[in-house]
């Protein structure tokens, strides 16, 4: 009997340990799922103000956003922008990019 205590509560251990690595793995690919899509995001910016007069005033219709995260244009002139991305996962995650200060995704909003 309690052999047997013993290997159940090893299994539960190592049961919860799992989860909680999956859970700490899921939020890191929530947060570089958003990171990416702001990175594509910026990247058709760029597009269409090199083939326009400046940066549009909306996100451009070549970019698609994924399933788990939403992107918006926040602000933007002819010289620059600022997007901001969320995941729908885990509210917390929130990322921008303002090209007045950096292009890379950076944590909070514009």
């Amino acid at each position: 009997m309690v052999e047997l205590a013993v290997v159940i509560m090893i299994i539960g251990i190592l049961a919860a340990v799992a989860i909680i690595g999956y859970g700490s793995w899921r939020e890191g690919v929530a947060k570089q799922e958003v990171q990416n899509d702001l990175t594509a995001a910026a990247a058709a910016m760029d597009d269409a103000r090199n083939f326009g007069t400046g940066y549009p005033n909306v996100l451009p219709d070549t970019f698609n956003a994924s399933k788990n995260v939403t992107v918006t244009f926040i602000r933007g002139t002819s010289r620059s922008f600022c997007i901001y991305g969320v995941s729908k996962e885990y509210s917390s995650i929130k990322y921008h990019i303002d090209t007045t200060e950096k292009r890379d995704p950076q944590t909070g909003s514009c």
